[in-house]
């Protein structure tokens, strides 16, 4: 009979396993682990190509360069100058990085006055081969202009016949021109307002704008001919609103008519110097819809023709009032 080693228990002769303390009782054989032959060179080929890509990437590390042309430390240096007259100017930019050579691009345009003016951009590139970019320019004046109006620029830029075309055209200054008809009493006045004396052969009203006035400023003639004008019908602007910024109206104008400035939403400054003038309210955009603050411009006792002066009634028109004396 023989005891078990762990818990003490009588276990019967030859017994493998204690059946008391649940131990087995056979020693156990640790076989040790050999790795095949073919699995030590696969693991010496992998160390041996790591290796290799390893010293072959600090080569290039150490043997690469920055451009032979450029060096490391070569300073950076930004020039500038800019000159710009009323009548025309010049501006000109220039960046050059030591060193290198110039990639050039050089146009001409138009100053914001009407004798035209020059602009030239030079940009430098890094080292290199050089490369140019060059627009020559033909400009034209158109010198029309109607009253009051002074002739814009028209600029086409041509391309030089060897490198990129470009062309870009601005809207040029031209005659502006009043589209109007013989005067009635019901179309010179609102209803009721004419005086006794009014004879309206003597007047015309104006139906119509048409033309480009420079900077966007349309003063309306006193007199076409032999005839006073003395009102603006409806939607008289309407051909010009997308040019249309101040409008300046004669002291002979008594009536703007409902949308007379239909869908002119740049429209700034109207300046009247009537001490008597009917303003319908829907004669401007709605005030939503208008790019910026309109400003009547007008005596300080101009008013309508229900006594209200406009210094104080010009917020039911969604505008401001300043005061102008003509």
């Amino acid at each position: 009979m023989n005891n078990c080693p762990h818990c003490g228990e009588v276990l019967q002769e030859g017994a493998h396993f204690c059946p008391y303390c649940m131990t087995s009782l056979d020693d156990k054989t640790v076989i040790p682990t050999r790795i095949p032959k073919h699995k030590w060179r696969l693991l010496a080929a992998t160390a041996a190509l790591l290796f290799a890509l390893f010293a072959l990437g600090t080569v290039l590390l150490l043997t690469r360069g920055d451009d032979p042309t450029v060096p490391a430390d070569a300073p950076i240096t930004t020039t500038g100058s800019q000159a710009i007259g009323i009548t025309g100017g010049t501006t000109t930019f220039s960046s050059i990085e030591s060193g290198g050579n110039t990639a050039t691009k050089s146009e001409r345009g138009s100053t914001p006055t009407s004798t035209g003016g020059t602009d030239t951009a030079t940009t430098s590139k890094k080292s290199g081969s050089t490369s140019s970019k060059t627009s020559s320019t033909t400009t034209t004046t158109t010198t029309t202009a109607a009253k009051g109006d002074s002739a814009q620029t028209n600029t086409v830029q041509s391309g030089n016949p060897s490198s990129d075309t470009e062309t870009t055209t601005t809207t040029a200054a031209t005659a502006v021109t009043y589209t109007y008809v013989i005067a009635t009493q019901e179309t010179a006045y609102p209803p009721g307002k004419a005086p006794y004396s009014f004879t309206p052969s003597d007047y015309v009203v104006i139906t119509g704008v048409s033309g480009v006035a420079t900077n966007g400023i349309y003063e309306v003639p006193k007199t076409i001919g032999d005839q006073t004008v003395i009102a603006i019908m409806p939607s008289a602007f309407a051909g010009v609103s997308d040019h249309v910024k101040t409008v300046i109206l004669p002291t002979s104008v008594r009536t703007i008519w409902s949308n007379a400035f239909s869908g002119c939403y740049n429209l700034t400054d109207l300046y009247f110097s009537a001490k008597a003038i009917g303003i319908y309210e829907d004669a401007f955009p709605a005030v939503a819809q208008r790019i910026g603050t309109l400003t009547f411009h007008s005596p300080y006792d101009s008013r309508n023709f229900d006594f209200y002066y406009y210094r104080n009634i010009a917020g039911d028109y969604g505008a401001q009032w300043a005061q102008w004396n003509g």
